[in-house]
């Protein structure tokens, strides 16, 4: 399941990701909403809070893909908080593919990652 929650920054996209991800959630809420924002707001800040998030379907991997190429332009930067392993190595490993800075937190730093993604763009390739 993803909720979108809403955020007095209106360039700034707030996932939280709990239980299982599906593709339908891709379909029914994170394309729709991802899409009207950007129209709305120009590049976004993403920001996707994984600590309760159990399983997430191969497909809803490839639908994210699809989405961060096709929008790659409209993200000035993606950040993750969460324990999945696998999320850290996966972030580095699809940096060289995106022109967004894209950086995970584990867990316990939830207060730094949020820190992080409320950044100015231009201190994004900055800092580390």
């Amino acid at each position: 399941m993803i909720e979108i929650k809403n955020e007095k920054d209106k360039k700034l996209l707030h996932f939280i990701c709990s239980g299982k991800v599906t593709h339908e959630d891709y379909q029914k809420v994170v394309i729709p909403i991802v899409e009207k924002k950007i129209r709305e707001s120009g590049p976004l800040r993403a920001f996707c809070d994984l600590r309760d998030m159990k399983s997430i379907q191969l497909r809803a991997i490839w639908d994210d893909y699809k989405l961060g190429i096709r929008h790659l332009r409209d993200f000035d930067c993606l950040v993750t908080v969460g324990n999945q392993w696998w999320m850290g190595p996966l972030m580095k490993v699809s940096q060289p593919f995106f022109k967004i800075k894209l950086k995970h937190f584990k867990s316990h730093q939830y207060d730094e990652a949020w820190e992080w993604v409320k950044v100015k763009k231009e201190d994004l390739f900055i800092s580390s």
